[in-house]
């Protein structure tokens, strides 16, 4: 089986224990919002490189079913990889609940979603799109999105709760579009999300690592307030 890894300011900047359990890629935070960069994604980033991880970017969406806030969120998640030495990758949109109003109806919801993916695209990226199988039933229209995209989606859904190894193929979430089944938030007690690639489209596409670019070694830090809670956010 094939697992990726998604990494967050919750994870250390070096992966190599992921890698060590057995991943073979990483979906890292590239972005929140319209402006801030996830604290450790460069250096997350920069180790999954080192490591021959395979690299994914996600951004965390707050843009809700805001067409015209989507596009600016897709433009600032593409200028940050870009700024990280990348032109082609795969960047997904993480849209749920925190921080981010899921209160629209599913086409107001899926317009926005589609705004932010056919930006992504236009930017010379590849869109993709996570959220959790309620999510994906209730608030959004795959339809639309799987038909114009094609396999994209990253599903949560977890079956068992607390430390868990592999991926237990019998709930599997069970839904048109998938390429990745993210089954635990706890891989092997290592306290991090794991997904089984269930459709590899990532090799299509090689990631032109060769123009990845290392992080500064001692990075600034800014510190950005959301819902109460202080995050440290890299400064560039």
């Amino acid at each position: 089986m094939t697992y990726y890894v998604d990494v967050a300011k919750y994870q250390p900047s070096d992966l190599s224990n992921y890698k060590k359990a057995g991943a073979s890629g990483a979906i890292v935070q590239l972005t929140v919002g319209t402006s801030i960069k996830a604290s450790k994604g460069g250096h997350q980033i920069h180790s999954a490189h080192l490591l021959g991880l395979h690299r994914l970017f996600y951004h965390y969406a707050c843009f809700g079913h805001s067409v015209s806030q989507a596009v600016k969120e897709a433009k600032f998640a593409c200028k940050t990889a870009k700024d990280y030495g990348y032109k082609t990758i795969h960047i997904f949109c993480d849209w749920e609940p925190q921080d981010n109003d899921t209160s629209g109806s599913a086409s107001q919801n899926t317009d926005a979603i589609l705004a932010f993916m056919h930006e992504i695209r236009k930017e010379g990226f590849t869109p993709g799109l996570y959220s959790s199988a309620s999510l994906l039933r209730t608030k959004i229209n795959i339809k639309p999105i799987i038909k114009e995209f094609g396999t994209c989606l990253w599903v949560a859904s977890y079956p068992y709760a607390g430390a868990t190894n592999s991926a237990d193929m019998r709930y599997f979430p069970s839904m048109d579009g998938v390429s990745m089944w993210q089954f635990t938030d706890n891989w092997k007690g290592l306290n991090v999300d794991c997904s089984k690639v269930v459709y590899d489209p990532f090799k299509l596409k090689k990631v032109q690592g060769t123009e990845h670019k290392k992080p500064k070694a001692k990075p600034k830090y800014e510190t950005f307030k959301i819902t109460g809670e202080n995050i440290k956010i890299t400064k560039e």
